[in-house]
């Protein structure tokens, strides 16, 4: 009995931990934010994986415009930020948007990568939309570390004349653009699709 007992205690152990390990993961893949899983997480588990002060529900907005759905923002205002954007009915996940620098795909892009990294991961150069409009600063990539994430980018420079050149609304533009390094562009967030 008392060997049952500490078998028992012992499987707990191993499993208790594991949604707490799963919260403190900051690696993405495409269908998995840390542990929240394409298929596998719903809205309501989110309290549960991250700790319940740390999701705020709220109504979302879709990058680019959009009608607003329901959603969640995850450690808000911290390196470890996420929107998590629900379905219209808020049963099922539709996809993540990455907007803090803690999380990184294992191939190292994250919210801050540059121009020069997003090139080196995209296997050469790459094109965005100029910026100026909704979806100013969405990248067209189709390297095999890129192709699956739907990323956008902005300006860090504060040299005016290359923001200037790349205020171009739906042009797009190549990552060899002159502007591009002036311009000081980073991967502002990282769009990870969980829905079908």
């Amino acid at each position: 009995m008392r060997l049952a007992c500490i078998a028992l205690a012992a499987l707990v152990a191993l499993v208790a931990p594991a949604s707490a390990q799963d919260a403190r993961d900051r690696t993405f893949a495409p269908g998995r934010v840390g542990a929240i899983v394409k298929g596998k997480t719903r809205p309501l588990d989110l309290a549960r994986i991250f700790g319940a002060r740390n999701v705020q529900r709220a109504t979302m907005d879709e990058p680019g415009g959009g009608e607003p759905h329901p959603g969640a923002y995850i450690f808000k205002g911290t390196p470890s930020a996420l929107t998590v954007h629900f379905t219209e009915d808020g049963k099922s996940i539709r996809y993540v948007a990455v907007l803090g620098p803690a999380w990184r795909s294992k191939e190292g892009l994250r919210v801050g990568t540059t121009a020069a990294e997003l090139e080196r991961l995209n296997g050469g150069p790459f094109k965005f939309y100029g910026f100026g409009f909704d979806y100013g600063g969405q990248v067209f990539a189709d390297g095999a570390a890129l192709a699956p994430y739907s990323i956008f980018v902005r300006t860090g420079g504060d040299d005016a004349a290359a923001i200037k050149a790349l205020t171009q609304p739906e042009v797009e533009i190549s990552s060899q653009h002159p502007a591009v390094p002036r311009a000081g562009l980073e991967v502002s967030f990282i769009q990870v699709s969980l829905g079908p």
